[in-house]
């Protein structure tokens, strides 16, 4: 006798979109870093003819399903269950999960994560061992097998991707970078920023929320085990209308997705002695180049703006016609207020400013040039002293080895800037990164006469 099984479809009916969101087997993911953004193919196969069993199997396993399974089958009509159900059941970290996450560098007894392509491997390998997790996943793979899951039934999804994307442990919208003052970040540090990270947007209305459809639309969901909700690893449905305006206090995580889109990063310098001196507040590195794959074709689609307003590049752009940048802060300061009912004090800018960049394109297998611009906004000369590292950083933001340092003195002239040209040798990186690891050089400066310092960063390299 054969059964009859209904999916769950809240698409508009635009044939394009559900071609794409629903219908699609294959795709795109991105990744590499928000200046050099690389992609992948990736086969989602929701409709190879084992995978909707899997699929069922997995809803079947689920502890809220073991827990009280009439309730649960009763709940699998709404999608905002479904999903949360689907969030948690991809990793393994509570639960009969389908995968097993790893970011140490060691994958003996599984998978290299970058080797996976196809969803379908993955879960065919889970349902043979006994819904046993596979070895190894990171965050593209989690968001490429729930992208899966979900169309299969039939929730609309498509995978994104945030460049320069906070972790923000305490979810407080702020992000602690600490670095030496020998120019090097600590080892140890909660929260981070990753190069990127992957995560799902699935289609939804949220009646739960309003009646007047004010959060319908695109959900974040996100299966890679970081934080806990309500228990639980696994995060959302977050509407993302929700995130843009900086509504908070709304369900589900979105205080967590917020700030990987637009926390503000704080940086302190370490002093030998232990005490730590607040430098740096970046309002604008944080939430880049969100990416995703073109509605029917192959292209890229920024979609930044659905997450956040634009932000502007001086105050002075701001005070005088960016309307968007003043929405990116009044929506940064309403979430704020809705997590912790205060508001964020300023810091005051510095007067020694520094810009690292590269002199050119770097390529694989030449010396890297470096350009660093330092200028002075005070009245009086001043003798600094200019400490410059490379480290080898892993995609998460975690340090893996240091490579490369320098250091000069420099009078800097009142009210001037000056440059300087720096090599970097690469042929220190052949036996350190992996495909995983990308390269960060930082530069920190202190005045010699006074206690004064600033770190100044250049995004992650992919080599």
């Amino acid at each position: 006798r054969e059964s009859i099984r209904i999916g769950i479809n809240q698409i508009e009916p635009i044939d394009a979109e559900r071609q794409e969101f629903v219908m699609n087997e294959q795709g795109i993911l991105y990744k590499g870093v928000d200046e050099y953004i690389t992609n992948t193919s990736w086969d989602f196969g929701q409709f190879e003819e084992d995978i909707l069993d899997i699929c069922l199997k997995l809803l079947d396993v689920n502890p809220k399903c073991l827990k009280d399974a009439a309730e649960d089958y009763s709940a699998r009509c709404n999608p905002i269950y479904i999903s949360r159900v689907v969030s948690a059941m991809i990793n393994s970290d509570d639960d009969k999960g389908v995968l097993m996450g790893q970011w140490d560098g060691t994958y003996i007894g599984g998978v290299v994560p970058s080797n996976w392509s196809s969803s379908v491997d993955i879960l065919r390998h889970w349902i043979k061992y006994d819904c046993h997790p596979v070895k190894f996943g990171q965050c593209w793979v989690f968001a490429a097998v729930m992208c899966t899951v979900l169309r299969c039934l039939g929730i609309p999804s498509r995978v994104i991707t945030n460049y320069q994307s906070a972790h923000d442990t305490d979810q407080n919208l702020v992000i602690d970078e600490y670095f030496s003052d020998y120019g090097v970040r600590p080892k140890r540090n909660l929260d981070s920023v990753w190069n990127y990270h992957v995560w799902v947007e699935g289609w939804m209305r949220r009646p739960d929320l309003s009646q007047d459809s004010l959060y319908d639309g695109w959900q974040v969901l996100d299966p890679t085990p970081q934080e806990r909700s309500s228990g639980t690893y696994c995060c959302g449905p977050a509407p993302v209308k929700a995130i843009l305006e900086g509504h908070t206090d709304v369900k589900y995580d979105i205080p967590f997705v917020y700030g990987e889109v637009n926390a503000d990063k704080i940086t302190w310098l370490v002093m030998a002695n232990g005490s730590k001196k607040k430098i740096l507040s970046d309002t604008k590195t944080v939430g880049q180049n969100i990416s995703t794959k073109a509605v029917g074709s192959d292209s890229r689609q920024d979609i930044t703006d659905q997450y956040k307003h634009p932000e502007g590049h001086t105050s002075e752009h701001v005070r005088l016609c960016s309307s968007g940048s003043v929405k990116e802060r009044a929506a940064y300061d309403e979430a704020v207020k809705r997590v912790t009912g205060l508001k964020e004090s300023q810091t005051p800018r510095p007067s020694v400013q520094m810009k690292l960049s590269l002199d050119g394109v770097p390529l694989n297998g030449a010396d890297i040039r470096l350009k660093l611009l330092v200028k002075s906004e005070n009245s009086k000369a001043q003798d600094l002293t200019l400490k410059m590292s490379a480290q080898v950083m892993r995609y998460t933001g975690n340090p893996a080895a240091g490579i490369w340092s320098h250091t000069a003195d420099l009078q800097l002239q009142p009210n001037t800037g000056t440059g300087l040209v720096l090599t970097t040798n690469q042929r220190q990186l052949y036996n350190i990164v992996n495909v995983d690891c990308f390269c960060s050089i930082f530069a920190n400066q202190s005045r010699i006469s006074e206690q004064h310092s600033g770190v100044s960063l250049l995004n992650d390299l992919a080599f």
